[in-house]
């Protein structure tokens, strides 16, 4: 009876993390650019759906950053990194991490379905920094694919943009657990903690 319902147990929870690596998980955000900036943010994974509030979690942060700061400054122990210490080959190593870094996000983006949506308005507070803005914009949209749509009226008079940005990203944990690995792979990680003691000591 006990051998039973632990192999119950053990099918259900094997089956729970099956569902869970191959099941799409969706990430939606929402901002609006006005006087204040809102965000509202979701995770769902079907059935399920939880609200994301990055201002809480950004304000826990902060004390903690500020905790760790005042802690240091009464112990007299501050260390910053010696930038004065990077090779010719440091910073080759970190802008080809960058790469790696930049071709690991576009293959997230790429694999799952995605969308963004963009509706803004308004201007820098120089007019030709507005002009060329808008010049991009009409650049780079015919090269949208279909789902990215961004609209920009400029407004040359205001010195503020407005509107709002919809976007959301699905993607299955099997797939980001996979691209994770393969880049913590081709990661020099030996090499880093290196330069790190190096530029910290």
């Amino acid at each position: 009876m006990i051998t039973t319902i632990m192999l119950i147990v053990l099918g259900l929870v094997l089956l729970s993390l099956i569902y869970v690596l191959f099941a799409p998980i969706t990430v939606y955000c929402d901002i609006v650019l006005a006087e204040k900036v809102s965000l509202v943010s979701a995770l769902k994974i079907f059935p399920f759906k939880f609200g994301i509030y990055p201002g809480r979690s950004a304000k826990k942060t902060i004390r903690r950053r500020k905790t760790k700061i005042g802690a240091r400054a009464q112990s007299g122990i501050r260390k910053k990194p010696d930038l004065s210490k990077l090779g010719k080959s440091d910073i080759d190593m970190l802008l080809n991490i960058l790469g790696k870094g930049l071709r690991f996000s576009g293959r997230i983006i790429k694999a799952p379905d995605y969308y963004l949506n963009a509706a803004l308005a308004g201007g820098a507070a120089e007019p030709d920094i507005t002009g060329q803005l808008y010049g991009a914009y009409h650049a780079i949209k015919p090269g949208l694919p279909r789902s990215i749509r961004l609209s920009y009226t400029p407004d040359f008079m205001s010195e503020k943009f407005q509107g709002s940005i919809s976007c959301g990203l699905a993607v299955r944990l099997i797939v980001l657990l996979k691209e994770i690995s393969i880049f913590l792979v081709r990661l020099p990680i030996i090499r880093l903690i290196k330069l790190y003691r190096r530029i910290m000591k």
